[in-house]
């Protein structure tokens, strides 16, 4: 039984990607998986949010403010509104030169926004944002599940 509510987990935390919908926590009961499957929007089409951070000042000043952000990008994966994260690098540059992307859920662009807007690089005005609505259409997730140590990477 621990094997298939493994199982469960994962498959579902798949699909909450590929959705957008709830995360799933570890050590959910049965009936709990369930009624987050039921909640979950199966059709193709799912709407997710992100938004691209820009540097507004040099990057010794958005060092300082990294701790905190950190910080925010944790507490926000932690609680699932986070999907994935990190630095983009334009072609031709050698760095990222201070920019990133984060991609979250969220029911709009007031709620997107608002979610955005807590974060310590934008709040001290280290950084400024655009914000996006992504219908994410096309893709693929491989999960790989090994049964023995009951892990699981997705990819």
């Amino acid at each position: 039984m621990k094997r298939v509510r493994a199982f469960a987990a994962v498959i579902l935390t798949a699909s909450t990607i590929a959705s957008g919908g709830i995360a799933i926590a570890q050590g959910n009961t049965d009936s709990d998986l369930l009624a987050t499957a039921d909640k979950m929007d199966t059709g193709m089409g799912a709407e997710l949010y992100f938004y691209i951070t820009l540097p507004k000042v040099p990057f010794e000043e958005i060092v300082e403010v990294l701790p905190a952000h950190m910080d925010f990008v944790h507490t926000i994966e932690d609680g699932g509104i986070m999907v994935m994260g990190g630095q983009i690098t334009p072609e031709g540059l050698a760095d990222a030169g201070g920019r990133g992307l984060i991609v979250i859920r969220a029911e709009s662009f007031e709620e997107a926004r608002a979610i955005a807007d807590r974060d310590p690089m934008h709040v001290s005005g280290v950084r400024s944002y655009e914000l996006y609505k992504w219908n994410v259409n096309e893709g693929v997730t491989n999960i790989t599940l090994k049964f023995s140590d009951q892990s699981f990477v997705i990819e």
